[in-house]
């Protein structure tokens, strides 16, 4: 049985991309997307994603306050914040306990896979 991944982004055109570029890397996932923080809480309440890649700053709601929603609905959930700011620097300024990892949206073509594929392993 596949795992579920939710994608959270305003941007169709980058949703669009990353899920190109997810399923091309075979990890074996169901993928859903969400362009807002309603529609990201309607999926996640329905789908249940093992692993959400969320964009860091929505129009309405900034990641961290998302993240703890989304928790709230899918505890078990791993938390992964998007960010076209530099992931490493970033990240200082971002620690939750709700967030379990954050990537730059430059580090997809290293990191992200790599990243995945170990929440993916963890959650067999």
């Amino acid at each position: 049985m596949n795992k579920k991944l939710l994608i959270v982004d305003r941007n169709n055109d980058f949703r669009d991309t990353l899920k190109d570029y997810l399923i091309t890397q075979k990890l074996n996932v169901e993928i859903y997307e969400a362009d807002s923080q309603d529609s990201a809480l309607k999926v996640a309440l329905r789908e249940r994603p093992e692993i959400v890649l969320l964009e860091q700053q929505l129009t309405q709601m900034d990641g961290r306050k998302i993240s703890k929603l989304l928790k709230n609905i899918v505890p078990d959930s791993i938390i992964v914040i998007m960010s076209i700011f530099d992931g490493e620097k970033f990240q200082k300024k971002f620690t939750d306990e709700q967030i379990d990892h954050f990537i730059g949206k430059n580090e997809f073509n290293g990191k992200l896979i790599h990243v995945l594929k170990k929440y993916l392993a963890h959650s067999q």
